[in-house]
C-alpha cells in the first residue's frame, strides 16, 4: 500500500522541458476553465432572475385587479412557472437565457449549452450511486472518490460537449483526453496540448536486502516513521502498563525521492521526522485533537517564534489523506512564503485496524490491536491523534525567525536571537587584553566554574578584539558574554553583556554561578 500512496503522477512539457504534477495541473486547469464558464453564466442568471421577478410582480398586480389573491408568494411563483401561457411569455421575455442555451460552448467549436444542461441531468445521479457504493466498503476511500467526482464535475462544467467521454474516464485518462484536445496549458511557457502522458513517480527509495538483487530481496527506505509505532502498539500497552489516553513519541530519519528538492532545508530527500501517536477512546478524539493543535502551536511560541509568523491552516476535504478525519497544518512564513512545519491529524482507527488481525481484511496479521474496556466488557480499536513535524523545517524556521540585521553606531550588526535554551553556546567569557596573564587566568577560571552550573556550552575566547568577539557571539546567538577587564583586578567584578539589548552590568565574580543558574533555570525554559 505504501508504494502506491507515496508516488506522484508527473508530466513533462515538451516545449519548455519543465516537469509538473499531473493531478495538480489538471485540477488548476479545470478550476480556471470552470470559473470562466460560471463567470459567463452569472450575469445571465442574474438578469433572468430580475426579469422573472418583474414578470411575477406584474402577474400579481393583474390578478389582484381581478380580485384574486394568493396565500403566499411561493404559490404565485409555482403557478406562474407551471402555466403554459406564462411559460411561453417567460421564454419570450427571457430571450437572453434562451439564446444562451443555444449558444456555442465557450472553448468548444460546436454544441449548444443546452447539451450541458441535458447531459448534467443524466450524469449527476451516477456520481451519487457510485459514491454510496464506495462508502459502503470503506468510508475513507469514499472521501477520496468524492474528490475525484468533484474533479469530473468541474470538467463537465468546463467542457460540456465532451461529457460522455469525460464521465467514463479516470483522472489519468481525463488528463490525456483534455491534453489531446488542446484544453491544458503549460503554466510556465503557455504551450497548449504539449504534455507527455502522466507517469508514476515513486517517492520511496528502492534498495535490496542481501547479496542478490531480485524481487524477493526488494525493500524500501521508510518514507515516514509512524508505522513502526502502530506495529508495536500492543507491546508498549502491555509492558509499560499504560491506560488510555497515552502516547508514543519517536524521532528518526525518513527518506523521500523528492522530485524537486530545494529551498535549502525545506525540501530534502533525507530528513529528520518526529511524531507522536496519541491513542484515545473513540468519541474523545475531537477533544484531544483540539488539545494537541493548541499544545503544538504554543510549543512553537515557547521556542521564541513570533506569533505573526505562525498560522494554523485547516485542510479542506479535498486535501485530506485517505486515513484522516481532520488535519490542521502549522505553517511558518518563510522568506519564500508560507510553508508547513507540522501537521496534526486525526487518523481515527485506520492504522490500528490496518495492522490488526481483528479486521477481516488482514489475513496476514497475527496481533489483535484492540483494547478491552472493563466497564462495558467489550473490545474497541483506539483512535489516534498524530502530531508530525519535520525537524529540519523547524530548524530552518528558527533560523529565519531569529536572524536580524540592525545598524548600531553606523555599522551593521547581525544577531541571531535564539531562545536561550536553543542557543548552541550559552555563555562566552573573554579577557579584555589577552597579553595580560592575570586577566587570562581569571577568565579561564570563570569559564571553568560556569561549565559546572550552566546547562550547555560555555566557551573561552581571546582571539580578537573585544568588539569583534561580541559580534561573533551575536552572530551565533550566544545570550550572554562575560568580559574580564583591568578593573576586575581591583574590584573583583566583571561585565556581563546581554545579546538582545546589548546592556552591560557589573557583577561580582562570586555571584556569576548564582546569576546564570537563575537565567537558565528550568522554570524559565522550554520545559517549564
Amino acid at each position: 500500500g505504501h508504494e502506491e500512496t507515496f508516488s506522484d503522477p508527473l508530466v513533462d512539457c515538451r516545449e519548455c522541458k519543465r516537469r509538473f504534477r499531473a493531478d495538480t495541473l489538471l485540477e488548476e486547469s479545470l478550476n480556471r476553465a470552470a470559473e470562466q464558464v460560471m463567470a459567463d453564466l452569472l450575469p445571465v442568471f442574474q438578469r433572468f432572475g430580475e426579469e422573472l421577478g418583474a414578470f411575477i410582480a406584474e402577474l400579481e398586480r393583474r390578478e389582484r385587479e381581478r380580485g384574486r389573491t394568493y396565500p403566499n408568494r411561493w404559490t404565485l411563483v409555482t403557478e406562474a412557472l407551471q402555466s403554459p401561457e406564462i411559460q411561453e411569455q417567460l421564454r419570450h421575455r427571457c430571450r437572453e437565457f434562451s439564446e444562451w442555451l443555444s449558444r456555442p460552448i465557450p472553448g468548444v467549436n460546436s454544441g449548444p449549452m443546452r447539451a450541458w444542461v441535458e447531459a448534467w441531468e443524466q450524469i449527476a445521479p451516477r456520481f451519487r450511486e457510485r459514491l454510496d457504493a464506495i462508502r459502503a466498503i470503506e468510508a475513507s476511500f469514499g472521501r477520496t472518490y468524492e474528490s475525484d467526482a468533484q474533479l469530473l464535475q468541474r470538467a463537465i462544467v468546463a467542457y460540456p460537449a465532451w461529457t460522455t467521454e469525460v464521465v467514463r474516464a479516470s483522472w489519468n485518462e481525463l488528463f490525456v483526453f483534455l491534453n489531446e484536445r488542446k484544453a491544458l496549458r503549460c503554466p510556465h511557457c503557455g504551450a497548449v496540448g504539449s504534455f507527455t502522458p502522466p507517469r508514476r513517480f515513486n517517492l520511496m527509495f528502492r534498495t535490496f536486502m542481501g547479496p542478490v538483487e531480485d524481487e524477493a530481496s526488494l525493500v524500501y527506505l521508510r518514507p515516514e516513521t509512524a508505522q513502526g509505532i502502530f506495529v508495536n502498539f500492543k507491546n508498549v500497552l502491555t509492558t509499560a502498563r499504560r491506560k488510555l489516553p497515552f502516547g508514543i513519541a519517536q524521532i528518526g530519519k525518513a527518506f523521500r525521492n523528492e522530485i524537486t528538492p530545494g529551498q535549502f532545508l525545506f525540501r530534502v530527500r533525507e530528513f529528520e521526522q518526529m511524531e507522536i501517536e496519541y491513542f484515545v477512546r473513540p468519541g474523545e478524539d475531537e477533544r484531544w485533537f483540539e488539545h494537541w493543535v493548541e499544545e503544538r502551536y504554543n510549543w512553537y511560541l515557547r521556542l521564541g517564534i513570533r506569533a505573526e509568523n505562525l498560522r494554523l491552516r485547516e485542510q479542506s476535504p479535498e486535501e485530506l489523506a485517505h486515513y484522516s478525519k481532520r488535519t490542521v497544518d502549522i505553517e511558518y512564513r518563510f522568506p519564500m512564503g508560507w510553508g508547513e512545519i507540522e501537521g496534526i491529524a486525526n487518523r481515527t482507527d485506520y492504522d490500528l485496524r490496518a495492522h490488526s488481525k481483528s479486521d477481516p481484511g488482514n489475513e496476514h496479521s497475527t496481533d489483535d490491536l484492540t483494547v478491552f474496556d472493563q466497564t462495558t466488557s467489550s473490545h474497541f480499536t483506539p483512535y489516534v491523534i498524530e502530531p508530525s513535524a519535520g525537524v529540519d523545517r523547524i530548524f530552518l524556521a528558527l533560523l529565519c525567525d531569529a536572524y536580524h540585521e540592525e545598524i548600531v553606531r553606523g555599522e551593521k550588526r547581525v544577531v541571531l536571537r535564539l531562545h536561550r535554551d536553543l542557543a548552541p553556546i550559552k555563555v562566552a567569557v573573554f579577557p579584555l587584553l589577552r597579553n595580560r596573564d592575570e586577566l587570562v587566568e581569571i577568565a579561564r577560571r570563570i569559564a571553568a566554574d560556569l561549565r559546572r552550573v550552566v546547562p550547555g556550552r560555555v566557551v573561552y575566547d581571546d582571539t580578537a578584539s573585544i568588539g569583534r568577539l561580541y559580534r561573533r557571539q551575536d552572530e551565533v546567538g550566544t545570550p550572554y558574554c562575560v568580559t574580564v577587564d583591568v578593573q576586575t583586578l581591583s574590584d573583583k567584578q566583571v561585565t556581563v553583556r546581554d545579546r538582545d539589548t546589548m546592556e552591560q552590568v557589573r557583577l561580582p565574580i562570586e555571584r556569576l554561578p548564582e546569576y546564570f543558574a537563575e537565567q537558565f533555570r528550568p522554570e524559565a525554559s522550554l520545559v517549564g
